[in-house]
């Protein structure tokens, strides 16, 4: 009797949950890869990015069940698609075995980087952004200057004539930072000051 109270309790033990592979990829709007980022699922955190971005998780069943994936915003960054709601379900590979759930978490940075590229065709020109001295231009009078601001910031760059005759004193535009990388051409031409006129010769005197 006691042999056949085991054997059915051991009938009645419950099977452990069907597990699920879920993928996690976390990069930036340039592709750039996210390590160190805490990937939870339903609020709870399950594991980090690797130095990859990349996590995989093993999560419990049963088929079917909805759970929500989602990946930390690293600082600095603003989240574009930082999770979603998954169904576990199985998919299966072409050559045979399971293709894990994919989740990719894409995040673009509240700053952007810009390149500045000064051509007005002078030498030793200083070039300011936002009022500071950042560049003189070179030989063929250009200069290249990297500069960072939030997207629609607006940022001034201006060229002076160092403080020669040339005009005009100085050449100015206004740029608007769009939401990627984005490089800024200043182009224009400063002009030779005009030549002194020859004072006029003096009239012959009359004997």
């Amino acid at each position: 009797m006691r042999a056949m109270l085991l054997l059915l309790l051991m009938g009645c033990r419950a099977e452990p949950p069907e597990r699920f592979w879920v993928s996690v990829s976390a990069i930036t709007d340039e592709g750039d890869a996210l390590g160190g980022l805490a990937v939870k699922v339903d609020g709870i955190s399950a594991a980090r990015t690797d130095a990859n971005g990349s996590a995989l998780l093993e999560v419990p069943g049963p088929r079917g069940r909805r759970v929500r994936v989602s990946v930390e915003t690293p600082q600095g960054h603003r989240a574009l698609s930082d999770g979603r709601l998954l169904v576990l379900e199985r998919l299966k590979r072409t050559g045979g075995g399971d293709e894990p759930l994919q989740l990719q978490a894409r995040f673009a940075p509240r700053t952007r980087k810009a390149v500045v590229i000064v051509d007005v065709g002078r030498p030793g020109l200083p070039v300011q952004i936002f009022g500071q001295e950042r560049a003189l231009t070179d030989a063929n009078g250009i200069a290249m200057v990297l500069t960072s601001g939030a997207p629609e910031d607006h940022v001034e760059v201006r060229v002076s004539n160092g403080g020669t005759r040339l005009s005009p004193p100085q050449i100015t535009k206004t740029f608007t930072f769009p939401d990627r990388p984005e490089a800024f051409v200043l182009a224009g031409t400063f002009a030779d000051p005009p030549k002194p006129r020859p004072k006029p010769l003096p009239r012959p005197k009359r004997l």
